[in-house]
């Protein structure tokens, strides 16, 4: 599943901040920007981003008190510190808080990039049990109004049987994807069929007896059908059955 990251970025220096988010979006971001800590609180407590760049010397986080409502509105989020104004001070008091990195301006973008590609590589196995969680509690609640049935107001109809939408089960198979696309990039050598293994795939035994028929019948053929090509497809089958086994 293709998921763009999402940046929130915080800055009362409307150059900065206009050009970064421009930059940012140009590279495939998703960004939004805020003018002061105040108005990102609010794009963070109405939004879902997987990153926060904050500049410290702004009003509403003069003191780090926006730093201080990402740890607790969203909890692990990591957080780039930017300034102009670099003290040790802000420096120590940053190192109890969810701070990924402590930049300080002027800012060449190609660095700031750099180091958002690496932590948002580094934390993506947590932004995505995160995301996974969210949509397995809207789910949960889904199947809840289901099992109550339906609607406070409604009379449930004796022997009816709920009907999932399907927007929950497309929900709960995306939610199976992404986990399973996390393991897959623990293990890169954990093949399709092993993944089709863990989730109990039911289709796995029609596609063996599908492999075994197209591998019998290209060994059947391979002395009235010579040919380099059909010896490779051949192969390439009888090495997707082993892996299936």
């Amino acid at each position: 599943m293709v998921y763009a990251s999402s940046i929130l970025l915080a800055d009362d220096e409307y150059s900065f901040r206009e050009s970064t988010a421009e930059l940012l979006r140009g590279d495939g971001y998703r960004c939004d920007a805020a003018c002061d800590g105040h108005a990102a609180l609010e794009l963070l407590r109405a939004g879902s981003y997987d990153l926060v760049i904050a500049d410290i010397c702004m009003p509403g986080n003069l003191n780090l008190e926006f730093v201080e409502e990402i740890a607790k509105t969203a909890p692990g989020m990591p957080v780039v510190l930017v300034t102009g104004y670099p003290s040790t001070e802000t420096a120590i008091s940053s190192i109890h808080l969810p701070v990924a990195a402590y930049m300080t301006k002027p800012l060449p973008y190609e660095g700031l990039r750099r180091r958002l590609e690496t932590i948002l590589a580094d934390s993506q196995p947590w932004r995505t049990l995160a995301r996974v969680r969210e949509q397995l509690r809207q789910c949960v609640e889904e199947l809840d109004r289901l099992q109550q049935g339906g609607d406070p107001g409604t009379v449930r109809q004796r022997n009816a049987r709920p009907r999932v939408p399907l927007v929950t089960l497309r929900a709960l198979g995306g939610c199976v994807a992404e986990l399973v696309a996390m393991e897959a990039a623990a293990d890169p050598g954990r093949s399709m069929a092993r993944t089709c293994e863990l989730l109990e795939c039911p289709r796995l035994p029609y596609q063996r007896n599908v492999l075994r028929g197209a591998v019998q019948l290209l060994n059947e053929t391979k002395r009235r059908f010579k040919s380099k090509e059909l010896a490779e497809v051949r192969g390439m089958l009888e090495t997707l059955l082993k892996e299936s086994l």
